[in-house]
């Protein structure tokens, strides 16, 4: 695994237009690999490809919460190709950042839940509606926004 360059605005690598993963490769899954380990040295929640300048629809993120002791215990997910299919007319607002913004962050209004569409790094495909959590799930909706929309 290996930390990649996070590329930030104005750069404007961030406003292609991601292209969806064909296949699910071994290349593909050390792109994730190294996605993974940047985001945690950054430290963030979620990354898109778009983000480490390789304009896919892939998203790594770890939602995981702090236990009683304050330890985390890593929960990494990825999304290949996501699609929020439907989401909630109930509303959540939270303070978002992003790792391609730096020091900037606000509060944001999305829908409490939302389901998504993907395929896993083992090429599975799922449908999924995320469980509440910390951050929420409107958390995801920000990133597949970033990954399929960019």
């Amino acid at each position: 695994m290996a930390i990649r360059e996070i590329i930030v605005l104005p750069d404007k690598q961030l406003r292609l237009v991601s292209k969806p993963v064909e296949k699910v490769t071994a290349e593909l899954r050390k792109l994730a690999d190294d996605m993974f380990e940047t985001m945690y040295d950054a430290p963030g929640i979620g990354l898109a490809a778009i983000q480490v300048a390789q304009p896919l629809r892939l998203i790594t993120m770890d939602l995981a919460k702090k236990n009683e002791e304050g330890e985390t215990t890593p929960k990494p997910r990825v999304f290949i190709n996501p699609e929020i299919v439907s989401s909630s007319e109930e509303l959540s607002v939270y303070e978002e950042g992003c790792l391609s913004i730096p020091e900037y962050y606000e509060e944001i209004e999305r829908p409490a839940k939302v389901r998504v569409r993907f395929m896993t790094s083992t090429a599975r495909c799922m449908r999924k509606t995320p469980r509440a959590c910390s951050p929420p799930a409107s958390s995801m909706r920000s990133t597949i926004s970033t990954a399929c929309c960019s």
